[in-house]
């Protein structure tokens, strides 16, 4: 049942784990891709400020252009040299150079500022990145747990079901044995109620017998229930009935269960190893004595 219990909540816990890992995985495909659109902006702002940059040094090489022949052409006026006046002057529309200046600085700034933030991202993957790897490693721990788990279970479920077929064979030879017993002494009183300081053990043939032939446990025994009948579905009693053994003794068992059984040759009337009549009257058998029938 601990088993059990550990089992479901590390089931659970490697849900949430997953979970988590895939909200990590995309958080991180998230940020890669916002990470993409920042270093597009940032690149093509750089393109700009380069561009306007250099724009701006065309534009202030041609105002000292402008300025120089407009001098020129006032000098002609005042002079009234041949070639002079405003009509040989070249007219440049002047630009206003401050404000893109300004604007140069403006958009350094916010290339800057996008530059900022890519880091920032950038930071922010590489934690997710840790992130994930601790996560991958709980998942893979927790998945090596997981089979440990199954492979306790499975283990689990092989002994129950040896046991559960050892006490079928036992139950259904203990009842063999007591039809036998009461086959050959009809007024025999079988003493149930061993005590547990007996020292009593099955002999070898009666232990090959209780472990002999257990079936592989499949998929369907699981729905079956466990109870302690013959391994056919039969009741172990409604399977002796027919045999030679069982025909004579089972209509008289019903009202020889409580008769006394005299004492048996060279028994001291006490409850021994071996078997004997008891302090209640009843007969304590030894495995060994019976199964030599």
């Amino acid at each position: 049942m601990y088993d059990e219990r550990a089992f479901r909540a590390l089931e659970q816990k490697f849900q949430v784990t997953k979970e988590v890992l895939e909200k990590v995985k995309a958080d991180r495909r998230a940020l890669l891709r916002q990470n993409l659109d920042l270093k597009a902006k940032a690149d093509a702002w750089s393109a700009k400020v380069v561009e306007l940059t250099n724009q701006g040094k065309k534009l202030d090489e041609l105002g000292g252009m402008h300025v120089g022949r407009r001098n020129h052409a006032h000098a002609c006026r005042v002079s009234g040299c041949e070639g002079g006046g405003a009509e040989g002057v070249a007219e440049y529309e002047i630009v206003d150079v401050p404000a893109i200046k300004l604007r140069n600085q403006t958009l350094t700034l916010e290339n800057r500022h996008l530059q900022g933030e890519i880091d920032l991202s950038h930071q922010r993957i590489a934690e997710l990145q840790d992130r994930l790897v601790q996560v991958e490693e709980a998942h893979a721990n927790l998945t090596l747990r997981v089979k440990s788990l199954e492979k306790t279970v499975a283990s689990q479920n092989l002994t129950i079901h040896a046991v559960t077929h050892r006490a079928h064979r036992a139950e259904r030879i203990a009842t063999v044995l007591e039809v036998q017993v009461k086959d050959a002494r009809p007024n025999a009183h079988i003493e149930y109620d061993v005590p547990d300081h007996m020292d009593i053990e099955p002999s070898t043939t009666l232990l090959a017998e209780f472990l002999k032939a257990i079936p592989t446990p499949t998929e369907g025994d699981a729905a079956k229930p466990r109870s302690l009948v013959g391994m056919d579905g039969v009741s172990p009693r409604k399977s002796v009935a027919g045999t030679k053994f069982g025909r004579s003794s089972m209509a008289t068992l019903a009202g020889l269960e409580n008769a006394p059984l005299p004492p048996l040759p060279g028994s001291s009337g006490g409850t021994g190893r071996q078997g004997g009549v008891g302090a209640a009257g009843g007969l304590v058998m030894r495995t060994k004595k019976l199964s030599r029938k």
